[in-house]
C-alpha cells in the first residue's frame, strides 16, 4: 500500500504487536502477564483479549464495520454492477422491526440491483441485504498430528468460524433496546418476510473470514454447509437463502471483470496506486489494514480493572529501533 497515505501507516506499537502476531512471539513475558477482570491470567499471546466474555470487542467491531467494510463495499459494490449511486452502504439503520423500530439487525446493509453494469447475477428478489458482524476469538489449538496436514489445520479454522455464525443465527445476544422480548427466530422471520437478506459475518482475530463472508466476497462454497435443529426454522431458511445464486455473491471477482472492461484509459490503477490495481486487491488492503489496526489498539487497551500491561522482556521485548508495544499509562 501507498505511504503517501497518512492513514496506511502504523505507529511504531501497532506495528510492533501485529508483527509478534505474525511471528506467534510472546506478546507478554510469562512472569509478569496481566490479571484479567475475570480473574484469568492472560495467556503470553494475548489470545485472553479475544476469548473472554468480559472484555468488550465493540471496538474492534464497529472500527472494522466502519473503517473497511463501509467505505470500500460502497465502492467494489458500485464497481461489481450490485448498488448504484442512489443506493449508499449504510451501517446499523433502525426501523426493519416494526414491533422493535430500535432494534438494529444489519451492522451493514445495501440494496442490491443486479441489473446494473456487468453483473451477471441472476436478478434478486431482495429488497435489502446486510450482514451482522461478529469477532470471533482464535480456535483451540489442533491437535498433532493436524499440524503435519495444512487442510487440516484450516478446516479446525473454518469450524471455528461457522460456530460463531451459527451461534449469530441463534443467539440474540446483548440488546440495546429496553423491553425487548424478541427472540432471533423472531426476528429472522420478519426479515425474510420482507424479503431481507441478514448474513453473518464472522472474522477471527488474525482477520481470517468465515464462510459466509468469504462466498459473498470471493464465491467460495462453504466446506461444511451449516446445519440447524428443528426448533429454529427461520435460521435455516435465512441460511439457505444466502446460498442460492440470486444472493450477492463473488462479488470481488465481478468488479475485477467489469472494472477491467469499462475503466477509463486514464485510470490505470483502481486503488490509485500501482500496489492497488485491482478491485480485489484494493479491498484486501484496506480490509487488511483496518483489522490490523483495530486488533492491534484492541490488545494494547488495557481492561478498567486491570494493571496496564507493562513491558515485556527477553525474546518478547520490541525490535531494535522500536519501544515497548504497551503503554504504562493505564488511562491509554
Amino acid at each position: 500500500m501507498s505511504r503517501s497515505n497518512a492513514k496506511h501507516r502504523l505507529n511504531n506499537f501497532d506495528f510492533t504487536i501485529m508483527l509478534k502476531r505474525k511471528l506467534v512471539l510472546p506478546l507478554y513475558h510469562p512472569a509478569s502477564a496481566p490479571v484479567c477482570k475475570c480473574g484469568t491470567t492472560h495467556d503470553i499471546y494475548g489470545h485472553h483479549h479475544f476469548r473472554c466474555t468480559r472484555i468488550s470487542k465493540k471496538f474492534v467491531h464497529d472500527y472494522i464495520n466502519t473503517q473497511a467494510l463501509q467505505p470500500v463495499l460502497q465502492q467494489v459494490l458500485r464497481t461489481a454492477g450490485i448498488t448504484d449511486n442512489s443506493s449508499p452502504v449504510q451501517t446499523e439503520v433502525p426501523h426493519h422491526i416494526q414491533q422493535q423500530p430500535l432494534l438494529r439487525p444489519f451492522d451493514i446493509e445495501y440494496q442490491p440491483n443486479h441489473a446494473l453494469g456487468d453483473s451477471n447475477l441472476p436478478p434478486s428478489h431482495f429488497a435489502i441485504c446486510g450482514a451482522d458482524i461478529t469477532i470471533d476469538h482464535c480456535p483451540d489449538p489442533p491437535s498433532a498430528s493436524a499440524l503435519e496436514d495444512i487442510s487440516l489445520y484450516t478446516a479446525n479454522a473454518e469450524r471455528c468460524l461457522q460456530t460463531a455464525e451459527k451461534r449469530k443465527f441463534t443467539t440474540m445476544g446483548n440488546s440495546t433496546v429496553t423491553g425487548n422480548t424478541m427472540t432471533r427466530e423472531d426476528v429472522l422471520h420478519t426479515l425474510s418476510t420482507n424479503a431481507k437478506l441478514l448474513q453473518i459475518w464472522a472474522i477471527c482475530p488474525y482477520g481470517g473470514m468465515g464462510p459466509m463472508l468469504r462466498r459473498f466476497l470471493f464465491g467460495d462454497d462453504p466446506i461444511r454447509p451449516l446445519s440447524f435443529t428443528p426448533n429454529k426454522p427461520h435460521a435455516a431458511k435465512m441460511y439457505l437463502e444466502s446460498l442460492q445464486s440470486s444472493a450477492p455473491h463473488g462479488i470481488l471477482p465481478l468488479a475485477n471483470a467489469s472494472w477491467s472492461s469499462s475503466r477509463p484509459a486514464h485510470q490505470k490503477f483502481y486503488g490509485h496506486s500501482y500496489t492497488a490495481p485491482t478491485p480485489r486487491i484494493h479491498f484486501l488492503q484496506q480490509f487488511g489494514l483496518a483489522c490490523t489496526k483495530a486488533f492491534a489498539i484492541h490488545l494494547r487497551r488495557p481492561t478498567r480493572t486491570q494493571q496496564a500491561p507493562q513491558a515485556s522482556s527477553g525474546t518478547a521485548r520490541a525490535p531494535p529501533g522500536l519501544s515497548s508495544p504497551f503503554s504504562t499509562d493505564p488511562r491509554v
